[in-house]
């Protein structure tokens, strides 16, 4: 009895190997420095249904 050492089994690793997650979770996105895109941010919540609803139009109708 007493502290042993734990047995030792290769194919049995309690250490994850290094590597990205599986999730299919993406990078956080790197801030963007745009003072327009600052301003569109910071009054996004005051702007009428309609006048967002055209700038998410707008932005959707742009093609990579």
């Amino acid at each position: 009895m007493g502290l042993e050492p734990p047995q030792y089994y290769p194919e049995k690793t309690t250490v994850s190997e290094p590597g990205g997650a599986e999730s299919g979770v993406h990078a956080a996105p790197t801030a963007v420095h745009d003072p327009d895109l600052a301003a569109v941010v910071k009054v996004w919540p005051k702007l009428p249904e309609a006048v967002r609803a055209g700038i998410v139009a707008m932005v959707k109708g742009v093609r990579p």
